[in-house]
């Protein structure tokens, strides 16, 4: 074996110990908003409080992302990765105080914004230890990681609602114990942020500014079905928990098979204007299909398409991104693009629950996703725009 295939290999366990690390933290935070949603609605019969939980546990993140992005530049990446692991241990803790709604909103903010944290800082680490040639089977493998996450924390929260509280807490500090235990830092190189600051950043999100907006109304639209799910299933079809729990592994499983055909090389991790366009067309006509005709045996399997939709998308854009934006600007790029790509969600999250108050909820969730599916086909300029900025050609660009 050769010093750089050593290398290589030494990196990618490196990569897959804080992968598991990074997927046991959003494990926790899955399986804490699976069992505060339900609850929260059988208790209390109300979607408004359920909504709390999805706006909350994006609240907190937006507050300290641009701090973020400064400190993923500046310091080792990893040591940031484990603190945050080991505040998420003291997070949960809390929960053995009590489970009022305030105790509840607060270790929702908490511990979602340092399992952000914690995924932010291992995005960082693909682009210092992967080569480039690496970077779409890394996003590709941290996308499918996520899911894998998810699936896992949902299926741990539908078990907790049946558990109860009390096996609640002992999970969720034992699950964050371990990350923080996997995460253990490693000597890495700082990048040379001297003289550097958000101005620079600014060059590079202005050529993705379109595209940017677009993720802004697009995510503020589709957070409706983690409003609305829950109430979809208890209140509109009376189904029982298992049911939800099985709309709510629809989505994490057809990310996993999505991350599988990328894996496979049955679909490409390099851009395509037309597949993201048609991909986020789908995703609102999906979401259209869940509000109009809510069948407790279809919705899993609508929620199921969404998932392989919006991995691919997702893939296709972090890889994209990872190959132009510099290692030494790479954090505090993360930090702004989330504040577009996220920034809508808690506040539309309370809109949609504000609005469940006076409008039949499952109205005011077709009409997010008639709006969804108007402007999806915007993604296809927006992206143009984007690759035409960074001197990329475009398919239309190749067959000419």
């Amino acid at each position: 074996m050769t010093d750089n295939n050593l290398h290589l290999e030494v990196n990618r366990r490196i990569f897959y110990r804080f992968l598991i690390a990074r997927n046991l933290a959003k494990a926790s935070t899955f399986l804490f908003y699976v069992y505060f949603i339900w609850e929260l609605v059988a208790k209390f019969h109300s979607v408004f409080l359920a909504g709390l939980v999805p706006a909350f546990s994006l609240l907190g993140y937006l507050l300290i992302v641009i701090p973020e992005g400064h400190l993923l530049d500046r310091r080792n990446r990893s040591r940031v990765f484990f603190i945050a692991d080991g505040i998420l241990v003291l997070a949960y803790s809390l929960l053995f105080l009590g489970d009022t709604i305030l105790i509840i909103m607060v270790v929702d903010l908490i511990s979602s914004l340092l399992a952000w944290v914690a995924s932010d800082s291992l995005q960082g680490m693909i682009k210092s230890i992967m080569p480039e040639d690496q970077y779409g089977k890394a996003v590709s493998m941290n996308q499918t990681g996520t899911a894998i996450s998810e699936i896992l924390g949902i299926i741990g929260g539908g078990a907790m609602i049946y558990l109860g509280m009390s096996y609640l807490r002992i999970f969720l500090v034992a699950l964050a114990f371990l990350s923080a235990a996997l995460s253990f830092p490693i000597v890495m190189e700082r990048a040379d942020t001297h003289g550097k600051n958000y101005g620079e950043v600014f060059v590079f999100i202005r050529k993705m500014a379109f595209l940017l907006v677009l993720s802004l109304i697009l995510n503020g639209l589709f957070i409706s079905l983690d409003v609305y799910g829950s109430g979809l299933i208890r209140i509109v079809l009376h189904a029982p928990a298992y049911y939800y729990t099985l709309f709510l592994l629809g989505f994490p499983v057809g990310s996993v098979l999505g991350g599988l055909l990328i894996s496979m090389g049955k679909i490409s991790s390099k851009l395509s204007l037309i597949l993201v366009t048609v991909e986020v067309l789908f995703i609102g006509i999906l979401l259209l299909a869940v509000a109009i005709d809510p069948d407790v045996f279809i919705e899993p399997f609508l929620t199921l398409a969404m998932g392989v939709d919006v991995i691919i998308i997702n893939v296709q854009l972090s890889a994209f991104s990872l190959k132009v934006i510099p290692n030494d600007l790479t954090g505090r790029y993360n930090s702004i693009s989330v504040l577009f790509s996220a920034g809508a969600s808690p506040v539309m999250a309370l809109l949609f629950s504000a609005l469940s108050r006076f409008i039949y909820f499952p109205l005011v969730l077709e009409g997010a996703a008639i709006i969804a599916i108007a402007v999806a086909p915007l993604t296809y300029f927006a992206m143009r725009s984007m690759m035409r900025a960074f001197g990329v050609k475009t398919e239309e660009s190749t067959t000419t």
